[in-house]
């Protein structure tokens, strides 16, 4: 991962930890993961928590240090979390320690080549990777308006989670050996500050800072005013992961 991506977090961890939603239980129960976890690009530990509270013992790689030191913050008590600095091709992990390798929502952030190499390097033999995501679903009306507001607001917007789509080209050329798909549907339902606080969490979202934010957070608010049934906003969602060896 390049610094500037990295740094784009800084300072974000904690409206991403309270904005950010965690995976289906029902989705991770159907991975059948293996004891050792590496989970790369874990930061504030959402997908980490899940591991853990299944008895995995888990890596935490995480390059952004406010998001790493949140995730220790929320999960330094449990005796299985490894909180590693590093980054996906630069793990800091030994050779041939890891089961499997987890990424939630964060490897459209990679160089799929080089972390590549670094999964061969850390994986015991015939060990999988699970590529997640929480991808929200472009046919829906909300969905659709609040993209429109990143494009009118946010000058880096390329598309929620940078454009990836279903079975992404960058996807097929990570596995080229081939890949599982397991989809699950899987609604979120937000507050109004849960809704903010994701909106706000984005890498490409406006600051305080910025001239237009109080005007960007203004349609975020009218946005959810529209659609919310009792203080509630329905995000239309699916839960998707790739598993396959590299």
């Amino acid at each position: 991962m390049e610094k500037q991506v990295i740094e784009q977090f800084t300072g974000k961890q904690h409206i991403y930890d309270s904005g950010r939603p965690y995976y289906p239980e029902t989705l991770i129960e159907q991975l059948h993961l293996p004891k050792i976890i590496a989970d790369i690009g874990s930061g504030t530990g959402k997908l980490t928590a899940s591991l853990l509270k299944r008895g995995h013992i888990v890596y935490a790689v995480e390059p952004n240090s406010s998001m790493r030191k949140k995730a220790e913050e929320n999960l330094s008590h449990i005796n299985t979390f490894f909180s590693v600095n590093g980054s996906a091709e630069k793990t800091n992990l030994l050779p041939n320690s890891i089961d499997c390798i987890t990424v939630a929502q964060a490897f459209h952030w990679f160089s799929p080549e080089l972390f590549q190499k670094e999964c061969r390097r850390i994986l015991k033999k015939d060990g999988e990777i699970v590529l997640l995501w929480n991808m929200r679903k472009l046919e829906n009306e909300t969905n659709k308006k609040w993209y429109d507001i990143f494009k009118q607001f946010c000058k880096t917007f390329q598309g929620f989670s940078s454009g990836m789509k279903k079975d992404d080209e960058k996807i097929k050329r990570f596995f080229y050996k081939g890949y599982k798909t397991i989809i699950e549907e899987s609604p979120i339902y937000v507050t109004k500050e849960q809704f903010i606080h994701r909106s706000l969490s984005s890498s490409y979202s406006l600051t305080k800072e910025d001239e237009k934010y109080n005007l960007y957070i203004d349609e975020l608010e009218n946005l959810f005013e529209e659609y919310q049934e009792n203080g509630y906003l329905k995000i239309e969602n699916e839960t998707i992961a790739y598993i396959g060896t590299v």
